[in-house]
């Protein structure tokens, strides 16, 4: 929404937005000169013609009525970036985990490359310190959104998909939707156009198999091995950066390092060249740019350290992006896990309880907060202490806090050096570890 926002602007319109809390972004958008104004009312829209809104609105938003009964025109966040992207060469990036990464990967590598991309991506990209550009050319980057199924109003010329998981149910329902709908969304991909699609993922896989007739684009597979069209092979790690070669199309371009940990990273990378491949940019000129990526904001993001212990924020808010996290955790060797998690909307932790707590089972140290509801309201019964009662049948013994306070001073008591202290999870979670570390300075 921020990234639609400085594009629009930026296009010479007069934009205003309205969101719950001051962000990363609001300030980015204040500085720019947009009007931001922080919780919902009528009145913040009462000189507006145009209303354009996210999936965490509710269809009770005081603003989103008022707009309705007024006759103002009404967007959703996947029309106007459909109508942005219309005239454009499309790059767009869906999947249930890594896209936010792998769209800023691409984002980075044609800007670096000089091919003056308009981007518009889910998280700040640390080299350039936002999550949105308006280029000159025709190339449009833009992180697509399954999870409202808005990603089907885009048309784009490449298509990444990362992988596909069970998510958003409380959306799709079922397996067999999620499918249909990433099924239409290949389907709506331009003639001549290209989809990349994540091979080692088995929903992917299946649809490749079973619905190629129904593919009208090029396919372009990779993953971490043939047949993919591009793969990653001799892949290592060595003191924060991940080392492989990459062969494309039978071909060995030659080795690559980029400074992210993680297979799934590997996984992410390969995407991203394959991009550039296609739009001629030379593998000589990828391998230059790609070690220079620093990552996104909130995605394995070191904040500091509090009495010789690693303070890390990620955004993972799903069980599979949860063991990631905690894979890339152990690549850094600590000698305790903790891990801070903050669950995300009351649906997906009623779907999800068992599975979060599976994951966090490998954790030496958990520590539950309340739960991040974001547009939801309360269900009956769903609360974070769902996920302790089922690490309790794991025989696993996890704490739970209801307030941030709480859980610094907490910290602040056990805290060893060398372990490593994870903020996981998509609200606001991340402001447990920037605190700890404020009270390390102090």
């Amino acid at each position: 929404m921020s990234g639609i926002a400085s594009i629009l602007f930026k296009k010479g319109y007069k934009v205003q937005g309205t969101d719950l809390q001051e962000s990363i972004y609001t300030k980015q958008l204040m500085k720019l000169g947009v009007k931001v104004y922080f919780g919902h009312r009528k009145d913040n829209i009462k000189d507006a013609k145009t209303m354009v809104y996210s999936g965490a609105v509710s269809s009770d938003n005081e603003e989103f009525l008022f707009a309705k009964q007024n006759g103002l025109k009404i967007f959703s966040r996947g029309e106007m970036l459909a109508n942005l992207m219309e005239e454009s060469i499309g790059i767009s990036v869906c999947g249930s985990h890594g896209k936010t990464t792998t769209s800023s990967l691409i984002s980075f590598l044609f800007f670096r490359a000089g091919l003056d991309p308009t981007f518009v991506v889910g998280g700040n990209i640390r080299n350039l310190d936002t999550n949105v550009c308006l280029g000159s050319s025709k190339l449009f980057i833009a992180e697509a959104d399954e999870s409202d199924g808005s990603f089907l109003m885009l048309s784009p010329l490449f298509e990444v998909i990362t992988n596909i998981e069970e998510e958003h149910m409380d959306y799709y329902k079922n397996l067999g939707n999620l499918k249909n709908a990433f099924l239409k969304h290949i389907c709506n991909i331009r003639k001549d156009g290209f989809l990349i699609a994540g091979r080692d993922n088995k929903i992917i896989k299946n649809i490749l198999t079973t619905h190629k007739k129904d593919i009208n684009a090029q396919i372009i597979t990779y993953g971490l091995g043939s047949p993919c069209s591009i793969y990653a092979s001799n892949i290592h790690t060595d003191n924060g950066k991940t080392y492989f070669d990459v062969t494309f199309k039978g071909k060995n371009l030659g080795n690559i390092q980029i400074f992210l940990l993680g297979i799934h990273n590997v996984q992410n990378s390969l995407a991203c060249i394959a991009v550039g491949l296609l739009n001629g940019i030379k593998w000589e000129k990828i391998a230059e740019i790609l070690p220079d990526f620093k990552g996104v904001n909130r995605r394995f993001e070191i904040k500091g350290k509090y009495d010789g212990a690693l303070v890390i924020d990620d955004y993972a808010h799903h069980p599979t992006e949860i063991k990631t996290c905690l894979k890339m955790a152990d690549e850094l060797k600590p000698t305790r896990k903790i891990a801070v998690f903050q669950p995300h909307r009351y649906t997906r932790t009623k779907y999800l309880a068992k599975g979060f707590a599976e994951a966090l089972k490998e954790v030496d140290i958990p520590i539950l907060v309340p739960i991040y509801g974001a547009s939801e309201k309360p269900i009956k019964g769903v609360s974070s202490r769902l996920i302790c009662e089922h690490l309790k049948n794991l025989g696993v013994s996890a704490l739970h806090f209801e307030e941030r306070e709480e859980v610094v001073n907490y910290l602040k008591k056990i805290i060893k050096p060398d372990d490593i202290v994870l903020t996981i999870g998509a609200g606001d979670v991340y402001k447990i570890g920037e605190e700890l570390i404020r009270k390390e300075c102090g």
